[in-house]
């Protein structure tokens, strides 16, 4: 266990520096995204509706965690690891719009190269090539979210306090990103970090309009 430890990205550049404060902010948020996720699982199968809530940042990012959790692997980050495991948070939320809202035709084609991101990082040897792709793909699906808030205008059963906590736990890959020299973490998280502020200022915009 210890020589597992050992041979982590984070553990052989421990010390008072940018990179263990962004790992340990990134670690202690998974927690906290966790709860956000349970929060919005909880908000979409209380109200038996999935008004509002972008089915494509959720499918996406479903996977995404999967794929994430095998590129964590091969750099063997905690960090990384630990948040590819909240995949598991988002299939009851996945499972929850599927049978609440419902998916268009053209979200039903989309599952068919969001789930190929699992399999492509699990097997295929070009994984910092296949993450540079799929982190992009992330910048889609988080936009989707503005983008409904702003088409119904209605917040529906969008969970605030798992954009709030996804946030700030963004921040904390911001610091990650930058420490550790990745480029396209560089170019992507503050970019996530953007459309979850856009996300929020129209939640807030939107939230006395009632739902249906």
């Amino acid at each position: 266990m210890l020589d597992i430890l050992g041979g982590t990205y984070e553990w052989q550049n421990w010390g008072w520096n940018a990179l263990t404060i962004g790992s340990l902010g990134t670690i202690v948020f998974t927690f906290v995204q966790g709860w956000g996720l349970w929060k919005q699982k909880q908000a979409i199968w209380n109200a038996e509706s999935g008004e509002s809530v972008s089915v494509s940042w959720f499918s996406y990012f479903t996977f995404f965690f999967i794929a994430f959790l095998f590129y964590g692997i091969h750099i063997a980050s905690v960090a990384v690891i630990m948040n590819g495991l909240l995949a598991i948070l988002h299939v009851p939320i996945l499972v929850g719009l599927w049978r609440f809202k419902g998916f268009t035709r053209y979200e039903k084609i989309q599952l068919v190269p969001f789930a190929g991101m699992v399999p492509a990082m699990a097997l295929l040897p070009w994984k910092d090539e296949l993450f540079l792709i799929f982190s992009f793909g992330t910048l889609y699906s988080l936009g989707t979210q503005p983008w409904e808030l702003w088409k119904t205008k209605k917040t529906g059963v969008v969970e605030i306090r798992l954009v709030g906590v996804y946030f700030l736990a963004t921040f904390f890959w911001v610091i990650y990103s930058f420490a550790v020299g990745e480029w396209v973490l560089r170019i992507t998280t503050p970019t996530s970090l953007i459309l979850l502020g856009l996300t929020s200022v129209l939640w807030f915009k939107y939230r006395g309009n009632k739902r249906d």
